[in-house]
């Protein structure tokens, strides 16, 4: 083993071991990250919370355009990331959307929904 292996096997037990999560992988890709609670303030964490309560009453409550749109906002309603939505689609029995056109569905759905549910300042 070269010095350089032998120093690199030492930095990364050392950030391991100071609970440092790494999303780059060895092979180069990104995995996903987790929610980085230490960084946010109680409001926003309030908020995020409560924009996931709404986007999963959002599914029963909304008329979906088709299966596929109702499969993206489901997906998205739990958290998954466009990237991840993109990559699941198809192998979940769903023609394959871009992330660019997830993106857009989101965006437009999360409009919607938020027209629902903040103009009275409540879910009446």
């Amino acid at each position: 083993m070269s010095s350089l292996s032998k120093l690199k096997k030492e930095w990364y037990k050392k950030l391991k071991d100071s609970g440092f999560n790494d999303i780059e992988k060895a092979s180069g890709s990104i995995g996903r990250t987790q929610l980085n609670l230490k960084n946010r303030n109680f409001d926003q964490i309030q908020a995020t919370q409560e924009y996931y309560s709404m986007a999963r009453t959002f599914i029963l409550e909304h008329k979906f355009n088709d299966e596929r749109e109702l499969y993206v906002w489901t997906r998205h309603s739990e958290g998954d990331s466009e990237r991840t939505i993109s990559s699941t689609m198809q192998s979940d029995g769903h023609e394959p959307l871009s992330r660019a056109e997830i993106g857009r569905k989101i965006r437009r759905l999360s409009n919607l929904m938020k027209l629902k549910y903040l103009k009275t300042g409540n879910n009446e």
